[in-house]
């Protein structure tokens, strides 16, 4: 391209920001190219000078706007991607469970108070601590599993039963799950409580409590499947039971007597 002609729109995939800024340095690079042959033969070795710091100034100006841009779009599509409602078609997998209940448990955090969704023994509900010491439930057909998280609310009386009903509704529908259609007895008279939410998307969502009941119980249930990956985690942990059972099993005579090198001889 000679020093006249006119600048190369960058063809790139950039954001339009980015874009209107390399066309803007373009013009400038065209502008000052035509300077150049339009200088005057007693100035023209130091404005040359000049201006070819100009352009080179602006060049990579340039370069730095569209490695912006393109690393930009590059984070983008390598962010991984962050759940904030339970997918319905999905949660086959075991590493897809685990993520929903991850998403679940800060749900519910938000609408019951991090007080209400905490482990057996009080601590803060830790997500790899579960996986690594849960194992999947069976449910429905042979070789289906899923997983169960519950939680207890303490201490309830009849007039909390309401706000528990309104916290219940707000998490089912952040969590994009739809209100089952037999939560007519709601709240009754016999001071329980009765939501359920989640049958239309293959899982299990109820706030719910018996009468004479103490606490309120919260209870989710991930999506009942037979997909291979959660099949081969619910082998693991029954294997690890096993190894563990004959660990502590006492030694039969039999075990003692190859121990030690005694027994029948031939």
């Amino acid at each position: 391209m000679g020093l006249g002609s006119a600048p190369a729109r960058v063809t790139r995939n950039l954001p339009d920001s980015v874009q209107k800024r390399v066309d803007t340095v373009s013009e400038y690079q065209s502008l000052n190219r035509s300077r150049l042959i339009a200088l005057k033969p007693k100035t023209k070795g130091k404005d040359m000078h000049r201006a070819a710091r100009l352009i080179a100034t602006l060049g990579i100006v340039a370069i730095s706007l569209t490695a912006c841009g393109e690393g930009q779009s590059a984070a983008g599509a390598d962010a991984p991607h962050q759940m904030t409602q339970v997918e319905p078609d999905g949660g086959d997998t075991q590493a897809d469970q685990i993520q929903e209940l991850e998403t679940v448990v800060s749900t519910l955090r938000e609408h019951f108070g991090e007080e209400v969704i905490t482990s057996d023994n009080g601590e803060d509900f830790n997500i790899d601590r579960f996986e690594q010491e849960v194992r999947p439930r069976e449910c429905g057909p042979a070789n289906h599993y899923n997983y169960e998280i519950r939680f207890e609310i303490p201490d309830h009386d009849e007039d909390s039963l309401e706000q528990y009903y309104a916290q219940a509704e707000a998490a089912a529908a952040d969590l994009g799950l739809s209100e089952n259609q037999n939560n007519s007895s709601g709240i009754n008279d016999r001071g329980t409580i009765y939501f359920g939410a989640g049958s239309a998307e293959d899982r299990i969502f109820l706030v719910r409590s018996g009468v004479g009941a103490e606490n309120v119980t919260i209870v989710y249930q991930t999506k009942c499947s037979n997909d291979s990956s959660i099949q081969e985690v619910r082998e693991e942990f029954s294997e690890r039971w096993r190894e563990e059972r004959r660990s502590e099993e006492p030694p039969t005579v039999e075990d003692i007597e190859q121990e030690h090198g005694e027994g029948s001889a031939g």
